[in-house]
């Protein structure tokens, strides 16, 4: 049977044979990698860029561990478990990007599929927004812990003092917040 060149790699992680109603593939368009947990970091290290579908009956350890694992690794993540499961899985505080789907004997996976995949795409990207956020506003500190001892040590206003930041770092093909903490560094040394 021939492939299609746009086929999607799966890693199904499965609790054991016949816990969870699995849903079937397209093997047209899906290369599933099948798994369970004892060797799935194996697999899913061989199968860089894959979807990991878990298929696991409730939540526990082991399902937190393979978030955990996929968070790591930027793996999107589906969990196919059963309806009446749904419930503890929102216990869980955070599932760092993966989705949650129930599971639905003869459903198209192709659309959950691309639902995880987006999801772990938009999650890192918030991530990415939100570590970018945290070090400006530490880098804000410094260059205001900066700007306060240059006005105390020189009389400067703080305009003149973020001039001063501004056009060192520039001058020096350095960050703002580099001059910020050497100059922060040293003036404390100097009190």
């Amino acid at each position: 049977m021939m492939r299609a060149e746009n086929t999607r790699d799966v890693i199904a992680c499965h609790y054991s044979m016949g816990e969870v109603d699995e849903p079937s593939f397209d093997p047209n368009t899906t290369n599933i990698h099948n798994c369970t947990l004892g060797n799935f970091e194996l697999v899913a290290q061989n199968q860089q860029g894959a979807v990991v579908v878990l298929f696991w009956p409730s939540f526990s350890a082991e399902v937190s561990l393979v978030i955990d694992y996929c968070h790591s690794q930027s793996l999107p993540l589906l969990i196919v478990t059963s309806l009446s499961k749904i419930s503890s899985f929102s216990q869980l505080a955070s599932l760092k990007g993966a989705v949650i789907q129930p599971s639905i004997v003869n459903e198209d996976m192709d659309p959950w599929l691309e639902y995880a995949y987006a999801s772990r795409q938009e999650f890192d990207a918030i991530e990415k927004k939100l570590h970018q956020l945290e070090q400006e506003a530490k880098n804000k500190v410094w260059i205001d812990r900066a700007k306060g001892l240059l006005m105390d040590k020189h009389g400067l206003t703080e305009q003149k003092a973020h001039q001063m930041i501004q056009s060192t770092a520039m001058n020096a093909n350095q960050s703002m917040y580099q001059i910020a903490k050497r100059v922060v560094e040293e003036l404390s040394k100097a009190r």
